[in-house]
């Protein structure tokens, strides 16, 4: 019941806060707030609800909220790799200016990378994780190709100067 409270307390802050900021942050805003919708209404997780609300509030507020970062979540050793990459490469196209070039694409890919950690975190509803992954890359193949990205990264421990 508590735990009820908490999102539900969250989603009424949400609604109230006064929208600052840059496209990108409430195009944010307002993935996060699909998120914690889907989380608290269909899978009756508050506790992961009220994780995207807050994020939500944070970014409609006008603040920079980066990427969920992958140390905060306990995640099995196996996974880790192709979602450091991942990471990795969103933080790239953020840095090349993706915010700004695109920011609902750019907004959909970061909250659907945030859903892809959380649910593998649970690491069991498999559908859901890679509903998450898939449109995690779908975003990202979008900016890749709006910013002028090859859809393939170097790998930056590839040495082909031998």
């Amino acid at each position: 019941l508590t735990l009820t409270g908490c999102a539900e307390y969250s989603k009424r802050v949400l609604h109230d806060t006064e929208a600052r900021g840059w496209e990108f942050n409430q195009a944010l805003a307002k993935e996060y707030e699909i998120l914690g919708n889907i989380e608290q209404d269909v899978m009756f997780d508050e506790y992961s609800a009220e994780y995207y609300y807050n994020k939500a509030i944070r970014s409609k507020e006008g603040y920079c909220v980066g990427p969920t970062y992958l140390e905060n979540w306990d995640i099995d050793e196996d996974k880790l790799p192709e979602l450091f990459k991942a990471r990795e490469h969103l933080v790239y196209l953020l840095s090349l200016g993706a915010r700004q070039v695109a920011p609902k694409m750019t907004a959909r890919a970061q909250a659907h990378f945030d859903c892809w950690v959380e649910q593998q975190s649970e690491g069991w509803q498999e559908g859901d994780i890679a509903w998450c992954r898939t449109e995690f890359e779908k975003a990202m193949t979008a900016l890749d190709v709006r910013l002028g990205v090859p859809t393939e990264m170097p790998d930056p421990t590839d040495d082909d100067s031998e």
